[in-house]
């Protein structure tokens, strides 16, 4: 690749990222502004005192009987919240028969997250002098290489997975069928492109690995990290430096397979915030201030808002 084509690879990389960022949280800044909902009156809430138990009256929303009930804190809600991001227990309750696949999804999602996450640590790692890979001396090294490894083939698998499971779920399920639209269809094939391009390309050094070392798997994996994601870790310690000369060197990351991944990658990112895909981060709305929310309304005219401030109400 020419330094002009390198440069404007790089480029591309940062501007889908800025989108995907201010994006997602332009669409959150414009949940938390939406007007107070509905309150449904869905009791027990997570914060109150005896969750787990049954309750024999609800506690109510005006005057000074509410502090008897009302006990405030974050804490149950945040664990009640990463239960159900984590383990997707809705759709355990209710559509059994997805669950594997939606938690693959999720999970793998999260995972990926937790990739890009270790990749930037290895590339500062790389920076300070350490060698990162499997088989580094440095015990710290090692770990990130071998994190760099896991994390990024599993949580690609697992979306893999999920998608194609998702996309065939509702299309031969009658019931989803109804109510699945294009988009639906769009997302999970989009994602489905994005990873499986990059799973191609790591299979096939996987597949020449495996011939190289006579089918040692210890080998095999090293022959994988140095031929596939060291360059990785190279490409992340080229952005975060702003060194494209870093990247025409990569011969894996500048592969046609991979730049289409890459290519493919990028506009999935600006894609994002604009999709339905982006109720991930909406979840604290929509558990906190919806699911949970059941500060006292306020006599007079002074009303919460989902800033956590009292205002004065335009008359």
């Amino acid at each position: 690749m020419s330094p002009l084509d390198v440069g404007i690879c790089m480029g591309f990389i940062y501007v889908a990222f800025l989108v995907c960022v201010i994006g997602t949280g332009a669409r959150l800044v414009q949940l938390l502004r939406t007007p107070l909902n509905l309150r449904w009156e869905l009791y027990p809430v997570p914060h109150e005192k005896g969750y787990l138990a049954v309750r024999d009256e609800v506690p109510p929303l005006r005057g000074s009987g509410f502090a008897q009930f009302y006990h405030g804190g974050l804490g149950e809600e945040i664990k009640e919240t990463l239960k159900e991001m984590i383990f997707v227990v809705r759709v355990w309750k209710g559509k059994r028969k997805l669950w594997f696949f939606s938690f693959a999804l999720h999970d793998g999602m999260y995972l990926v997250l937790l990739w890009f996450g270790v990749l930037f640590l290895a590339a500062l790692t790389q920076l300070a002098g350490i060698q990162v890979a499997p088989y580094s001396p440095n015990l710290w090294g090692a770990l990130l290489g071998w994190a760099v490894l896991g994390a990024g083939l599993i949580g690609a698998f697992a979306i893999a997975i999920a998608t194609v499971g998702l996309f065939v779920f509702r299309w031969v399920d009658s019931g989803m069928r109804q109510y699945a639209t294009f988009r639906d269809y769009f997302n999970l094939a989009f994602l489905f492109a994005v990873v499986i391009t990059a799973l191609v390309a790591v299979c096939k050094v996987a597949v020449d690995g495996l011939l190289a070392t006579h089918f040692n798997i210890l080998e095999t994996v090293y022959y994988l990290y140095d031929h596939a994601f060291k360059y990785a870790v190279l490409q992340m310690e080229a952005l975060i430096t702003f060194n494209p000369s870093l990247i025409s060197k990569l011969q894996f990351v500048t592969s046609p397979l991979m730049l289409a991944h890459q290519i493919l990658f990028c506009l999935f990112l600006i894609y994002y915030p604009f999709s339905k895909m982006v109720h991930g981060p909406a979840k604290y709305v929509s558990y906190h201030y919806v699911n949970w929310e059941d500060k006292p309304y306020q006599e007079g005219p002074l009303h919460y808002n989902y800033w956590g401030v009292i205002k004065i109400r335009e008359r």
